[in-house]
């Protein structure tokens, strides 16, 4: 009782001060985006980049009678304490342009989402106060969510990604979910597509301001759909 009312007085408080404390509450009690998470070498973790497909994986994953998998519903980088290669990962790569296009246009669509009121001034100005616009790919994959990327940051981002046990394709999630999903021995069912909205596509000039911002994300993209069609 004490914390819904402490709730719904953050929601107020928030919407007359255009201030983000409800959003940080949430955040905080589902322990998103920490690295500082254990899991076991017999289970699979997801790094669920925001925009990903993250909603229907889950719908899927919750499906396996052995729940191996972990972070279904949560959105958590890879853990400092479970190297990549020594335990078990999988994520969905998307273009960093739509992901974080898809995002920006999320924020707006939340009466009292985080970032909501800086992405009200439009594309650029959301880049430069959400850090979740900004390289959030490379941060998640690299372990290291707060700080700024850097090359060092790509390296480790790379090399974490290559000891992954998959990566889905967004562009290709319906054909790559049913595959990993019957080689993992869970039913197999219509691959839903949940939480699909519609909204404006950017325009050229607003594709190239989130391109700048992303450019890590980018590498990391283009590696991806290299490899991919290398090794189809």
């Amino acid at each position: 009782m004490i914390i819904k009312l402490g709730a719904a007085i953050l929601h107020v408080f928030d919407n007359v001060f255009q201030t983000e404390f409800y959003a940080r509450l949430i955040q905080l009690r589902l322990h998103f985006h920490t690295p500082c998470y254990r899991f076991n070498k017999n289970e699979v973790a997801l790094v669920h980049v925001p925009k990903t497909a993250g909603t229907t994986l889950y719908t899927m994953l919750e499906m396996d009678p052995l729940h191996r998998f972990k972070n279904i519903n949560r959105h958590r980088p890879v853990s400092q304490y479970c190297m990549p290669g020594e335990y078990q990962y999988i994520t969905v790569m998307r273009n960093p342009v739509d992901r974080v296009w898809s995002h920006y246009h999320m924020i707006l669509r939340t009466p009292h989402g985080r970032f909501r009121h800086a992405a009200e001034k439009g594309i650029e100005n959301y880049l430069k106060e959400c850090w979740m616009g900004r390289n959030m790919a490379c941060r998640y994959y690299a372990g290291d969510v707060r700080e700024e990327p850097n090359d060092q940051t790509l390296a480790l981002a790379r090399k974490n990604l290559s000891r992954f046990l998959r990566i889905l394709s967004f562009d290709h999630i319906e054909e790559d979910l049913t595959q990993f999903l019957r080689e993992s021995d869970i039913p197999v069912t219509e691959i839903p597509h949940k939480r699909k909205v519609s909204y404006t596509q950017p325009s050229q000039e607003e594709r190239e301001i989130i391109a700048s911002y992303n450019s890590y994300d980018l590498i990391l993209f283009n590696d991806f759909e290299t490899a991919r069609k290398e090794n189809p």
